[in-house]
């Protein structure tokens, strides 16, 4: 978690761990 890492695609993947879990 990194926050230069704050961009469209990380957002995606959060999304993603979200459906998941």
């Amino acid at each position: 978690m990194s926050e230069t890492t704050q961009g469209p695609t990380h957002f995606r993947l959060m999304s993603k761990l979200k459906a998941i879990g």
